[in-house]
């Protein structure tokens, strides 16, 4: 019987095939992971990361996270000086975990390496078939187990792998994961999740689903859903608009403060997000007099 060959001895198509049902948002956690792990060896801030709660995030969580031997999510207490004392050293070694807290703001001054399951987030609704996450859980063992290894055998190359030692956003932290991967594992060409909408994806990490009805207001007869610029936290109508226009050129400006886009695709892309169908409340929108807007 033929053994596997080592990891440095695969051609690029033998580990496309191996990993060929990993998905995207799959590659992505474990880019995270990654990025945790190196930065910890350096002592570094460690930023958690927020993931709106579901069965599918869950279980991709769990398969990324499972080669560390967490297999269920740690639930954390409602004070800081309690949380700080489950996450010493003492109860864990520091490697990255699942957790549930009832109150997300004691998490705010705690730099450590936490997915934390919230009604907000990064959201990772794909479907994922058993087969994948096993090949899910596969990668993320080789590529944990490899960046672990070089870490340690090569201390001083880790100086090289993470560019500042601010706490990073997740789109940077993955990015992070992503050169240390490719630099170090022997895995090759990391490729991550490519958002659809970076900027509109950020925003709405923010907003729970229940509370969506308030930023985005639909008009049935128009066929149009305006997003309430001024009432969405830390955006700019300019580049969001900028944004949605380079992915449907029927998005139009409205008013001094709305962005106006197709109903349908905009509550397809909602639903896409939250991963269940988004209720809007119906309301006629009067144009205004002036139908040309200016570009702010």
């Amino acid at each position: 019987m033929l053994s596997t060959p080592p990891p440095e001895l695969l051609t690029f198509s033998q580990r496309v095939e191996e990993f060929c049902q990993c998905t995207p948002q799959g590659r992505f956690l474990i880019a995270i992971v990654a990025a945790w792990l190196t930065r910890g060896f350096l002592n570094q801030q460690m930023p958690p990361v927020r993931v709106m709660r579901s069965s599918q995030s869950v279980a991709l969580l769990q398969s990324v996270l499972r080669p560390l031997g967490q297999v269920a999510a740690v639930e954390l207490g409602l004070q800081t000086k309690l949380v700080r004392r489950t996450l010493s050293i003492h109860n864990f070694c520091r490697y990255p975990l699942l957790v549930t807290c009832p109150d997300a703001t004691v998490l705010d001054d705690i730099h450590y390496p936490l997915f934390m399951l919230a009604r907000s987030g990064m959201a990772l609704n794909e479907a994922v078939e058993s087969e994948a996450l096993l090949q899910i859980t596969s990668l993320s063992h080789r590529a944990i187990t490899s960046v672990l290894l070089s870490l340690i055998r090569d201390p001083l190359r880790a100086q090289g792998l993470i560019e500042r030692e601010e706490a990073p956003s997740t789109n940077e932290l993955a990015f992070e994961g992503k050169r240390v991967i490719e630099a170090i594992s022997g895995l090759g060409s990391f490729d991550l999740r490519q958002r659809e909408l970076p900027l509109l994806e950020m925003l709405l990490s923010k907003i729970v689903p229940e509370r969506a009805k308030e930023y985005f207001c639909y008009d049935l007869k128009a066929g149009l859903v305006y997003i309430r610029c001024r009432k969405l936290p830390e955006v700019a109508r300019k580049p969001l608009f900028d944004e949605l226009v380079a992915k449907n050129r029927n998005v139009a400006l409205h008013g001094s403060h709305d962005v106006a886009c197709p109903a349908f695709w905009f509550i397809d892309f909602l639903a896409k997000f939250y991963g269940r169908s988004i209720a809007l409340n119906h309301q006629r929108v009067r144009r205004p007099s002036d139908e040309v807007c200016a570009v702010l």
